[in-house]
């Protein structure tokens, strides 16, 4: 995420969390591994840096800083719902890719 800042840099881990999913580990295999090894220490670690990263870009991109907790969790929601239609086999459009993108903007212009 070094090279991008703001709403763009959380534009861009929207997109990396969902296409990484379509091409890698299918969200469901991710959620079972990460409960089946949730007490490991470097799970653990790797799991509070990205929960730490999330925190950090979506409060800097918030105007109203009582929001920050609301806003992280709409964005990770966000990420999960869109998760679970590539993991159910969603239809795999350009068209799709598009308005997934253009509602990640939208879903940002919120903050």
């Amino acid at each position: 995420m070094l090279p991008y800042s703001g709403k763009e840099a959380l534009h861009q881990l929207a997109v990396l969390f969902v296409s990484y999913t379509a091409v890698g580990l299918p969200f469901t295999d991710m959620v079972g591994g990460l409960t089946a090894y949730a007490n490991d220490q470097h799970v653990k670690q790797e799991m509070d840096q990205l929960r730490d990263l999330s925190t950090k870009l979506v409060a800097a991109v918030t105007n109203d800083k009582e929001n920050i907790d609301k806003n992280e969790q709409l964005f990770l929601n966000f990420i999960v719902g869109n998760l679970a239609l590539v993991t159910a086999g969603a239809p795999d459009k350009i068209e799709n890719h598009k308005i997934f993108e253009e509602n990640i903007d939208r879903l940002l212009s919120l903050f």
